[in-house]
């Protein structure tokens, strides 16, 4: 049975709207078809009209809801919408594609996948590092047991200078972001790191935060360009320990601005057989590999360097590819947002162990 194109409406017409999802929908032309933008900016309305050749606008995404003939949207807006016009979109009966942070607070999180459980309709979120190639490829390592019992991970995203510049929008806001490095990109590489060990449940998380670098004027150079280091009352470095039920630990790390000597977003895992170091988007040296396997064979190191697979070109389009497959065919996404409720209980634990400096239990 040939299965149906389907419609699609952008809430959110910024940058990521334009540089990754729009993009995404339009590779698999053949499978769906973009309808509608909305966005409270004219500017961006009026750039995907040109440039996407999207034919209906609007200011208001309640009206782009209304459209019969839309039957799934990307949200694409800013971080204190994604909860508001999700609800909205499920109740419209609009299947959902969310950007991170699924929400600001867990409580939110949990309302949105409830809502989505209650009208049957698909909500998925954008945790594109599950669709790296080399990611991918060590999670069926260790679904095939190869790395034994994992009881041990590290995963950071640290960059030397990476703080959002004033035109990329409120990330210097916790009122408007909700945290800074943190649930901006520290989300991605935990929910990476939760997934490739298998969603063990977490149970208790201690963690800190600091703002040192990107509230001063001085801070030193950033590719990105000015940033509004006035009113910046957010994290520009976070770590913490996660413990987790069946006894694994993990450590988290991320900035935005660290003095290190060059930006990672790496995570490393120890298990009893064998680990793994995997890189994800960037190299120190031209020369490095995505994915390394650490192991023993007799009486030597042995270390293994998986090569041949297909790398992906764009792991956002891939994920964007995997929520469309969903909607068609009636399948579970691969990150569905039931995974981001937990993220996002660990995001809201590390805030409050940081502020407390104490360690936060979990339920």
């Amino acid at each position: 049975m040939k299965l149906r194109t389907i419609g699609i409406g952008i809430i959110g017409a910024g940058s990521i709207a334009q540089g990754v999802h729009i993009p995404g929908y339009r590779a698999i032309s053949d499978q769906c078809e973009i309808i509608a933008a909305a966005d409270i900016s004219e500017d961006a309305l009026r750039a995907v009209g040109r440039d996407f050749d999207i034919p209906k606008l609007f200011d208001d995404y309640h009206d782009l809801l209304k459209l019969d003939e839309i039957d799934a949207v990307s949200v694409c807006a800013s971080n204190p919408i994604h909860h508001p016009a999700t609800l909205a979109a499920l109740a419209a009966g609009k299947h959902v594609f969310c950007e991170k942070p699924l929400a600001l607070n867990a409580a939110d999180a949990r309302e949105m996948v409830a809502a989505a459980r209650a009208a049957d309709r698909i909500l998925a979120v954008d945790f594109q590092s599950r669709f790296f190639a080399q990611s991918v490829l060590l999670k069926g390592y260790i679904e095939r047991g190869d790395l034994g019992e994992i009881y041990y991970v590290r995963a950071a995203w640290n960059r030397r200078r990476g703080l959002p510049s004033k035109v990329k929008g409120a990330f210097h806001s916790k009122e408007l972001n909700g945290g800074g490095a943190l649930i901006d990109i520290g989300v991605h590489v935990l929910d990476a790191a939760l997934w490739l060990m298998g969603g063990p449940k977490p149970v208790a998380v201690t963690g800190a935060t600091y703002l040192k670098i990107g509230n001063r004027a001085d801070g030193g150079f950033n590719p990105w360009g000015p940033y509004n280091h006035e009113e910046m009352d957010v994290d520009d470095f976070a770590l913490a320990m996660i413990r987790c039920d069946n006894g694994a630990s993990l450590i988290l790390e991320c900035s935005w601005a660290l003095n290190i000597d060059a930006e990672y977003y790496k995570i490393w895992l120890a298990g009893d057989k064998a680990g793994a170091e995997l890189e994800l988007g960037f190299s120190r040296d031209p020369a490095a590999v995505p994915l390394r396997i650490f192991k023993t064979e007799a009486d030597t190191w042995v270390d293994l360097t998986p090569r041949g697979y297909a790398p992906v070109p764009s792991p956002h389009a891939a994920a964007v590819a995997d929520f469309v497959k969903s909607v068609r065919e009636g399948t579970e996404p691969k990150a569905p947002g039931e995974d981001a409720v937990r993220v996002q209980e660990i995001v809201g634990a590390i805030y409050a162990s940081a502020e407390s400096g104490a360690e936060v239990r979990l339920d």
